[in-house]
């Protein structure tokens, strides 16, 4: 009997050789988008902020594509980075800036969020009473950052729900980017892959041993 083991990615992109015709095509394209782009900044009649343009013509490419294609920022990244390696105390979600508020985008299973009761979705309105509105991601990120064991009091906004409070205890954050694996039927092994953290290869490497070990 032939042996699988399946892994179940949240996002994956890919990469394909380029032809001589396709950099001609790239090429092309960027010059008519920087001729567009000085001609707006030049003749437009309000004053525009060209930072703002190209991050608008970037979210929308990517935005062409699929939802788990996205560009993050230099301090984007760096607010990523500290909600994913665990080098802090902190509540163990991803969050994300839209409009005037943050956002709580993924609470993971098993650590502070999750378990206070924090949903996808919810509008950050306050925390320790301090007014989050206008705040970026990588702004309110200093508020939710602290001492393991510290607990703090975030106010937020639901839909369906209205208002609520919600009490968090911060603990030390190290998310598996393999949370879980084992065997489903007929020898085949299953894996879950949810997140690209340094660590990544080697917890998937380490789960097809073990797995392969279970007898996929």
């Amino acid at each position: 009997m032939k042996k699988y083991i399946y892994l179940s990615v949240i996002a994956l992109i890919g990469f394909s050789a380029f032809k001589a015709e396709d950099y001609f095509e790239i090429s092309k394209n960027l010059d008519i988008f920087a001729e567009v782009y000085k001609e707006v900044n030049t003749t437009y009649v309000d004053d525009v902020k060209p930072g703002e343009l190209v991050r608008a013509a970037i979210d929308g490419m990517l935005g062409s594509l699929d939802p788990y294609t996205n560009f993050y920022s230099e301090a984007q990244a760096e607010d990523y980075r500290y909600q994913t390696t665990g080098t802090y105390a902190g509540i163990g979600s991803t969050i994300r800036t839209i409009g005037d508020y943050v956002y709580i985008e993924s609470p993971v299973e098993g650590f502070p969020a999750q378990t206070a009761g924090l949903l996808p979705g919810d509008k950050i309105l306050e925390v320790s009473g301090e007014d989050m509105k206008g705040k970026k991601s990588n702004e309110l990120t200093d508020y939710l950052k602290g001492k393991v064991g510290t607990t703090f009091i975030i106010k937020i906004e639901r839909l369906g729900e209205g208002v609520l409070e919600k009490s968090i205890t911060r603990e030390n954050i190290k998310l598996k980017n393999v949370p879980y694996l084992g065997i489903i039927e007929d020898n085949i092994g299953y894996l879950q892959l949810t997140g690209f953290t340094p660590n990544a290869g080697k917890e998937v490497q380490d789960a097809v041993i073990e797995l392969k070990s279970k007898g996929a």
